[in-house]
C-alpha cells in the first residue's frame, strides 16, 4: 500500500505493478506535475489563543493587585500575541478555502502572507506609539511624585 492519497497515485502515468531497480514501486513516488501533494497536518490556533488569553488575564488581574508595572505590561504583551494568533489563523482558514479557478486562478494561496503583513504592520504601529511617548517623555519630562 501507498502513503500517498488516492488521487496522487491516479496521477501518476506509470504502471503499478512496475518495480525499479532500487526495489521501490510507482506508488513509493511522488506524482509528477501540478498534482497536490497532500497538505501537512495543521493544528487549530485556538489554543494558543485561549492559553495566551488566560494567561494574560492572570498577569493582568495580579499585576493590579500588587501594583506591578511589569507584569501588567507582559500581560498586554500576551493580549497582543493572542490577536496575531487570531490574524494567523484566519490567514490559514482563508488559506484552505475552496475557489472557483475562473474568478480567482491563484485562490487564497497569499492569505498567510497578507495575515503575516497584517501582523508585521501592527507590531510596527505599536513600536511607533512606544518610540513616539518616549520621544515626548524625554522632551517634557513628568515630575516624579513620592
Amino acid at each position: 500500500t501507498s502513503n500517498h492519497p488516492p488521487s496522487a497515485r491516479a496521477a501518476s502515468k506509470q504502471p503499478q505493478c512496475a518495480a525499479s531497480m532500487d526495489g521501490s514501486t510507482p506508488n513509493d513516488v511522488e506524482a509528477p506535475g501540478p498534482a497536490r501533494a497532500a497538505a501537512p497536518a495543521r493544528f487549530s490556533l485556538g489554543w494558543v489563543v485561549a492559553l495566551n488569553l488566560g494567561l494574560a488575564g492572570a498577569q493582568i488581574l495580579v499585576g493590579t493587585s500588587i501594583l506591578s508595572l511589569a507584569l501588567v505590561s507582559d500581560g498586554f504583551h500576551n493580549l497582543s500575541d493572542a490577536a496575531a494568533a487570531v490574524v494567523a489563523q484566519l490567514a490559514e482558514a482563508f488559506d484552505r478555502r475552496d475557489f472557483d479557478a475562473r474568478t480567482l486562478p491563484f485562490g487564497y494561496a497569499r492569505a498567510s502572507t497578507v495575515g503575516a503583513l497584517v501582523n508585521v504592520a501592527a507590531l510596527e504601529a505599536v513600536c511607533l506609539s512606544i518610540a513616539l511617548t518616549a520621544l515626548c517623555r524625554l522632551l517634557e519630562p513628568a515630575a516624579i511624585e513620592r
